[in-house]
């Protein structure tokens, strides 16, 4: 589907055409060059987000990667169309130890000016959003420690961010932070289990041993998700449940979220066994098994407990990235000793701008 292309020309200041020569006549010419503290700035400019700007950054436990997804916000000011040489969008990764922040390394997107237009709906095609995505082997904890560590992201245009410089601001660009999830592969029980039917280990060591860290080797480390409990209804329920003053249970989550795997399951695969030992799971917290079908039926998009932030293409990967945020401490089907719950993404595209949509796969 064709769509008009806007002909209005992009105002492109000096700063930004002539970034890389008013750089090389004063690395300080902006305020931000570390070492160069004693040039004055000519112009001081920090964290300019007119041009280009972080919209997601997040972590993928099971490739072992940081991602960060950013906007193009305009149609100019890049260093050419597609038939030149554009410029790059710089992003540095940090994780914060118990040491200060890691540099997790640099990555790096090539952009250029392309023409805004509208898509087939009449909405703006710009902001345009690419993702870059670092390795990031992360030390492998023991499951009974949750590790939620900060990351930072720090996108800059045209300039690499230097190593080792969590607090650097770009020029054009910006920062953003989150709490990541670290994959937890290391399972207590399958490497002390031999030994405490052995010898009563004593909790003190134990303790000791819950922040250990240590990096595997990955036929060891890989515990397939099939090896940890897959925990039932009833056993959610006496998780999630606690005693009220009439000695009855409440139930502190949504129930439709505590059995809507096993609910989803009854549909394809129902047996009379199955449907009497779920309602009798539920009912000791006051839920009827028939209603809350019916209510499961009746919810789509509810975004309480995770929510898509953005999605964006990794050039160089040549990959679509999703970026999610799990917004509760619970309500994921048991904890990292668990096998918990599988957070699903499907991706689709319309690369002819037709508003037909044709499914990639999922994640």
């Amino acid at each position: 589907m064709a769509h008009k292309e806007s002909s209005k020309a992009i105002r492109v200041e000096k700063t930004r055409s002539q970034f890389k020569t008013l750089l090389a006549s004063n690395p300080n010419y902006f305020g931000n060059a570390l070492g160069f503290e004693l040039l004055k700035p000519v112009k001081k400019i920090a964290s300019n987000t007119s041009y280009e700007e972080l919209s997601a950054i997040g972590y993928n436990p099971r490739r072992r990667e940081l991602q960060a997804t950013f906007d193009i916000k305009k149609s100019g000011g890049y260093g050419g169309d597609v038939c030149d040489d554009g410029t790059l969008e710089y992003v540095r990764f940090y994780v914060e130890t118990d040491t200060g922040w890691d540099d997790a390394g640099l990555a790096a997107a090539r952009v250029h000016d392309i023409p805004s237009g509208k898509d087939c709906v009449n909405k703006n095609e710009h902001p345009l959003s690419y993702s870059v995505t670092v390795p990031y082997a992360s030390f492998t904890y023991l499951c009974s420690v949750s590790r939620l560590p900060r990351a930072r992201a720090i996108l800059s245009w045209n300039n690499a961010p230097p190593a080792n410089q969590p607090d650097w601001k770009p020029v054009y660009g910006s920062v953003m932070e989150c709490n990541i999830q670290l994959d937890k592969r290391f399972i207590f029980q399958k490497w002390f289990g031999a030994l405490t039917n052995v010898v009563e280990v004593p909790q003190n060591l134990i303790d000791a041993l819950a922040p250990v860290s240590t990096v595997l080797d990955e036929p060891e480390e890989a515990v397939a998700a099939e090896q940890l409990p897959v925990l039932s209804v009833s056993e959610l329920v006496d998780l999630y449940a606690t005693p009220t003053r009439g000695k009855k249970l409440k139930l502190n989550e949504d129930p439709k979220r505590v059995a809507f795997s096993e609910v989803t399951a009854l549909k394809s695969l129902s047996t009379p066994q199955a449907f009497s030992s779920l309602a009798n799971s539920l009912d000791v917290v006051g839920v009827n098994l028939s209603d809350l079908v019916l209510q499961i039926e009746d919810t789509t998009g509810n975004i309480t407990y995770e929510e898509l932030e953005e999605v964006g293409l990794d050039p160089n990967l040549d990959r679509l990235v999703a970026s999610f945020r799990v917004k509760k401490q619970t309500g994921f089907s048991g904890n990292f000793c668990t096998a918990g719950s599988t957070e699903y993404v499907a991706f689709w595209e319309d690369w002819d701008d037709s508003c037909n949509w044709r499914y990639l796969g999922t994640a």
